[in-house]
């Protein structure tokens, strides 16, 4: 009996120790700035210390923030933002999911809208999706 109830407990553990793995952005924590791919051109910066997220306009009159899970044992890295302040208000509780590559020291983001329970497919979706090229801040 003992013995089922410690492979039980170790079972548990390596599981939130593998989610908290897969939860924790090190590779992307610090400030990025960039642009939207096709969009307006402004400014973003997007900001993540451990799993939360700001990803604000340059003109901070646009801004989502809240916090995000990870899913990195995939093909494509996934990353789900859950919005929880934004002064779009039907984005409020929403969830955004994503996908995400870090490439020669540039951070690719591809979301579908707050909401849409689809994740974008691919980098080369342009239909319904927010895609941004972010550069880390020097300071980071």
């Amino acid at each position: 009996m003992k013995s089922k109830r410690g492979k039980s407990f170790l079972f548990l553990f390596m599981l939130s120790m593998l989610w908290v793995a897969c939860s924790t952005p090190t590779e992307l924590e610090g400030t990025w700035s960039g642009y939207e791919i096709g969009g307006p051109q402004r400014d973003w910066t997007l900001t993540i210390e451990r799993n939360q997220f700001a990803l604000v306009c340059e003109n901070a009159s646009l801004w989502f923030k809240g916090s995000l899970k990870l899913n990195t044992n995939c093909n494509r890295k996934k990353m789900d933002l859950i919005i929880n302040d934004t002064p779009v208000r039907s984005y409020n509780g929403k969830t955004s999911f994503g996908i995400y590559e870090i490439e020669d020291g540039s951070l690719i983001l591809v979301t579908a809208e707050p909401g849409n329970t689809q994740r974008p497919f691919s980098f080369d979706e342009t239909e319904e999706v927010s895609a941004f090229v972010f550069e880390k801040s020097k300071a980071d």
